[in-house]
């Protein structure tokens, strides 16, 4: 008598192996989304308190209420208050060192803003100084 597994028995097996991929795939790739998100979610924290230090060490006048200061990424990295290129995890790009982040004065408290949809890849700015 021969020892092995039959051609049903292995694929009964496949086929049970399909089924639980099936199942367990989706479930998957929403926590890689999910994941990717907070990691965006925390880069742009990251982004943001940088820019509060850089606005402290930088900005001499505290700013009306309704007034904006907008900065590019490329200041911080020159100031070194962010020390390396941040890739994007959704797309899997870097930031582009153009890419603007906005303080508005509301109601006496400073709003942070990056905007992630600003900045292009293929141009970087010399401006040494904040627009207002």
């Amino acid at each position: 008598m021969k020892k092995g597994f039959t051609l049903i028995e292995m694929v009964s097996v496949l086929i049970l192996m399909a089924i639980l991929a099936l199942l367990i795939l989706p479930s998957v790739q929403k926590q890689i989304i999910k994941g990717k998100n907070k990691m965006l979610a925390s880069q742009v924290e990251n982004i943001s308190m940088a820019t509060q230090t850089w606005l402290s060490d930088n900005v001499l006048y505290e700013p009306n209420d309704g007034d904006t200061i907008t900065i590019m990424l490329s200041q911080l990295k020159q100031d070194n208050y962010i020390k390396r290129d941040i890739k994007n995890p959704l797309t899997g790009d870097m930031f582009p060192n153009d890419m603007l982040i906005e303080t508005t004065k509301i109601n006496g408290i400073l709003e942070y803003n990056v905007l992630l949809e600003t900045g292009t890849d293929y141009s970087i700015y010399d401006e040494d100084t904040p627009s207002i």
